[in-house]
């Protein structure tokens, strides 16, 4: 450990006792570097006593070039067609040679640069908000129902299998030989699997089944309120089902949850599930070695809290209010990451 930074392909490596450059630089990723996801970065600047490693290309400008113009071109550049390697890819310095870099008057490039700098200032604003719309949703929670950890002292607690609707309440997905690739269709009931729930999306995937599977598995048909829980490796995730999704069935992958909504809110039920205390009550239950397993039978006798059901639904509305806010601020960022990628 020393005073000066260490560098390599995706940032700083850590602090070393020696440098060997003190001056403004642009490092390039050589080999490790984000080539397949170029949102993440592959270039960026330092200046003062550094040490940079081998595996990152150490660029000097010219006169003719701005070093914040030439580092914003390269950051997100889309060098695939100049890497080479297949297990980690590297970008060699004859394939760097290759980029080509639109090189405007060197005032053009100093105002492309500076609105690049604004824009992704703003950009990170809007990303700090949404982390604090996403901590606001938690304290709401927290400062309405407290921290549900202990159970035992609390009234109106009882096993979720007792506070959720008809038969099928909580049910998991058909097992893996009652849904198989040659029953898939090209349209049809989709078929709703983690992918889904992680990304907290219903407009991705597209696995479809017909007519007479589906109702040989209707039973594990998705309906609008249902929570749908990931059982497998990112186990306890949770997505609430709104109106208007295509009709179908959750994959083996899956399990539906059904609250019975005179007493249970999807809504408040949904944010109970994500709680810390919870989540590690859920895996101190899942069994599966290395990979978490959930099944319908553990999450039948969770212990969950039942508050009246009015403050749920209080609980509800300010949560669909910080939800618009949230969409308001993503649909911002989207417009400034396409005003980014187009200046």
């Amino acid at each position: 450990m020393g005073p000066f930074p260490y560098y390599g392909a995706n940032g700083l490596q850590g602090w070393i006792d020696d440098f060997i450059f003190d001056e403004p630089l642009i490092l390039l990723a050589e080999d490790g570097g984000h080539f397949g996801d170029p949102q993440r970065g592959i270039a960026y600047r330092i200046s003062g006593k550094t040490w940079v490693n081998n595996h990152a290309h150490v660029l000097r400008v010219t006169s003719q070039v701005d070093i914040a113009y030439l580092c914003r071109v390269l950051e997100n550049y889309d060098v695939t067609p100049f890497v080479t390697g297949t297990t980690r890819g590297k970008l060699t310095k004859a394939g760097a040679s290759e980029i080509l870099i639109p090189l405007p008057s060197i005032s053009e490039q100093r105002r492309i640069a500076e609105v690049l700098d604004r824009v992704d200032a703003l950009r990170t604003k809007r990303r700090a908000t949404l982390a604090q719309l996403d901590n606001l949703t938690q304290s709401t929670f927290l400062d309405m129902f407290g921290d549900r950890g202990e159970y035992s002292q609390l009234e109106s607690v009882v096993d979720l299998a007792d506070a959720v609707f008809g038969k099928y309440g909580v049910k998991a997905g058909p097992f893996g030989s009652s849904l198989k690739k040659e029953d898939y269709t090209a349209k049809g009931y989709r078929i709703y699997g983690q992918e889904q729930v992680i990304a907290g999306r219903f407009d991705i995937g597209d696995y479809y089944i017909g007519e007479r599977k589906y109702q040989q598995l209707k039973s594990c048909a998705v309906a609008e309120g249902d929570l749908l829980v990931s059982l497998v490796g990112s186990f306890g995730k949770v997505l609430v089902v709104p109106a208007g999704i295509e009709p179908g069935i959750i994959n083996p992958r899956l399990l539906k949850i059904t609250p019975d909504e005179t007493l249970l809110s999807s809504m408040f039920l949904s944010h109970l599930l994500t709680q810390s205390s919870v989540q590690a009550a859920l895996g101190r239950q899942a069994h599966g070695g290395t990979m978490g397993i959930l099944n319908a039978g553990l999450l039948k006798k969770l212990k969950v809290i039942l508050p009246p059901l009015a403050l749920q639904k209080i609980f509800a509305t300010r949560i669909a209010a910080i939800e618009a806010l949230k969409t308001t601020q993503r649909a911002a960022l989207a417009e400034l990451d396409a005003l980014f990628a187009e200046v």
